[in-house]
């Protein structure tokens, strides 16, 4: 990481973190040296993560983070000799670089499987000796089905403000709680309402569409939206959300920390009267 000040610092950033790609390229190809798999870069302090979405694109201070990725932990070694020169050499106002030249580290991946039962012998160690454990591997009986509750009565969606109010744009934090985070790839995103009268209209305007198109920069993949009517909740499970996730992401929010927090910003037409009922 690399903290860079000054006039035009995200568009300096931007450009050291071009620069330092371009060279390190060059670099590997006078080695005989393979391409990176994958390079990113993020200018933390100008809202980066929001894309398009991002209010804070004139920062006098940023924080550069670059990542690599490469099969080979020299190539990676490079990286982390060469970045060290760029604040001596590059553009103007670079104040420090975190905690001294960065280290190569590997990226673990995981793959998730089903195993059968058979190819996998149970034993218990116990001191000098070893029991088996016999393992049923007969097929289990379908459990027993669940007894439905009957739906969740949801109001209609207004079609007008409260006692002749106006409408408006409003945030969608507004009118919902939000929390968010990983499964692997994926992200779910859950909005929560604050008052019961906001579930039907909130329904209406925040769905798979309007959540895929807000996303877009960060979302890869689809969006699909789970309903929970009895908490006036939304659940948006999100695919290829997240540059691989967990370990193997390069991106700053690898386990999708903040995406509920970003879509709380997104906005829906809604009546005004409605802030004055929820404490923000």
């Amino acid at each position: 990481m690399v903290v860079i000040g000054g006039i035009d610092a995200v568009a300096k950033a931007n450009a050291v973190a071009a620069a330092v790609f371009k060279r390190l390229r060059l670099l590997l190809k006078l080695r005989a040296m393979d391409d990176f798999v994958a390079t990113h870069h993020e200018v933390l302090g100008a809202e980066h993560t929001y894309g398009p979405h991002g209010r804070t694109g004139h920062s006098r201070e940023v924080l550069l983070r670059i990542v690599v990725h490469h099969r080979q932990q020299a190539a990676v070694a490079l990286f982390a000799k060469e970045l060290a020169s760029f604040g001596l050499c590059s553009a103007p106002g670079i104040m420090g670089a975190g905690e001294g030249r960065p280290s190569p580290s590997p990226q673990i991946r995981y793959a998730s499987c089903l195993v059968p039962k058979q190819a996998v012998p149970v034993t218990i160690l116990l001191a000098d000796s070893s029991i088996a454990v016999a393992v049923d591997i007969a097929p289990a009986a379908s459990p027993p089905q669940p007894q439905l509750q009957p739906p969740h009565e949801v109001a209609a969606v207004p079609r007008q403000a409260p006692a002749g109010g106006r409408w408006g744009m409003v945030p969608l934090v507004a009118l919902c709680l939000g929390r968010s985070g990983d499964k692997g790839d994926v992200v779910n995103i859950g909005v929560v309402v604050r008052r019961p009268e906001f579930f039907a209209l909130v329904k209406a305007a925040v769905t798979e569409q309007a959540v895929a198109a807000y996303m877009s920069h960060l979302v890869n993949g689809s969006v699909r939206r789970y309903e929970l009517p009895g908490i006036g909740g939304l659940n948006f499970v999100c695919t290829r959300a997240l540059g691989g996730g967990g370990t193997s992401s390069l991106h700053i929010d690898r386990q999708g920390k903040a995406y509920a927090q970003m879509l709380l910003d997104l906005p829906i037409v809604a009546p005004l009267d409605w802030l004055s009922l929820t404490k923000l």
